[in-house]
């Protein structure tokens, strides 16, 4: 898992500024829509992990992805003094 210190630098190299980065977060997640997917990113994965993803799998790695980046950022939130 990252240090506190690493997900600061990630947020200051992601250059958002004053933005909350879980909104950030979320607004990137939500356009990573299945039709993108499907479209622009799933012919970059190899064929027999390509096939493995259906709308449904895309929206649960989405879900696990949110969760656990929410989870480092709160930990950063909590860490502030």
């Amino acid at each position: 898992m990252p240090s506190v210190e690493q997900v600061r630098w990630a947020i200051e190299r992601a250059g958002i500024g004053d933005e909350d980065p879980r909104e950030v977060l979320a607004a990137h997640l939500d356009g990573l829509t299945w039709e993108r997917f499907h479209n622009e990113l799933r012919d970059s994965l190899p064929d027999h992990i390509a096939e493995r993803i259906d709308e449904a799998e895309w929206a649960a790695m989405k879900r696990r992805v949110r969760d656990a980046a929410e989870r480092l950022l709160c930990m950063v939130a909590g860490s502030r003094s």
